[in-house]
């Protein structure tokens, strides 16, 4: 009997326990991620790429709806019609008055052309039918003037018509005589002007008096 169970005791097979490693190893390699897949990664990719055009096309639609709408309102805006119109008969009486208070006795033939181009109507035929006897007077003045203006105001705006109350400083040298002292004159004018092709010009030019 005691052969027998010695012989059952060395055909059971030893049971030999799990070291702490391999356990935690084991643990380990079961709760652990594996790695991304490279597959997925790339699709994604695609996706976003393939997006991208239709993105900056909606955001170009966008833009361009926004600038036709201000185009538009600014198109349609008789407000900004009407001050650009005002802000462009201003600029063409300051030009013309000043052009018109300006003369060089030594070139009285340049002043007059000057004048001839600022002018329209029955103005213009003034400048530009200047006798020879009123051009030589021009000329034995002596004196150079400049007109610079000071201060305008639109008065009334109709149209293809304006007036505008200018007033004026003119400086008066004397050619021969660098030495003298300048005479200043200062004036108050009431210029009618008139679009003509697009350009304001004026039609006519009348002094106001000058209150002190």
């Amino acid at each position: 009997m005691t052969l027998d169970t010695r012989t059952e005791q060395e055909a059971e097979p030893e049971t030999v326990p799990e070291s702490d490693s391999e356990a935690d190893s084991g643990t380990d390699s079961g709760t652990a991620a594996g790695p991304a897949s490279p597959g997925g990664a790339a699709r994604t990719r695609q996706r976003l790429l393939a997006g991208l055009p239709w993105l900056v096309l909606v955001v170009a639609v966008v833009v361009a709806a926004l600038g036709g709408r201000s185009w538009w309102l600014a198109e349609h805006d008789d407000g900004l019609h009407r001050a650009a119109e005002r802000d462009a008969v201003l600029v063409a009486a300051r030009t013309h008055v000043a052009t018109l208070t300006t003369m060089d006795s030594r070139d009285v033939a340049g002043g007059l052309e000057a004048w001839g181009a600022a002018t329209t109507g029955m103005l213009h035929d003034q400048m530009t039918d200047v006798d020879d006897g009123s051009r030589g007077m021009l000329g034995e003045l002596g004196t150079t003037s400049v007109g610079r203006v000071v201060d305008a105001a639109v008065l009334e705006l109709d149209g293809a018509t304006a007036t505008v109350l200018v007033s004026v400083e003119v400086t008066v040298t004397e050619n021969d005589d660098a030495g003298t002292e300048p005479t200043i004159k200062r004036n108050r004018f009431a210029a009618d002007l008139r679009e003509v092709d697009g350009a304001w010009l004026l039609e006519n030019l009348q002094q106001v008096a000058v209150t002190l």
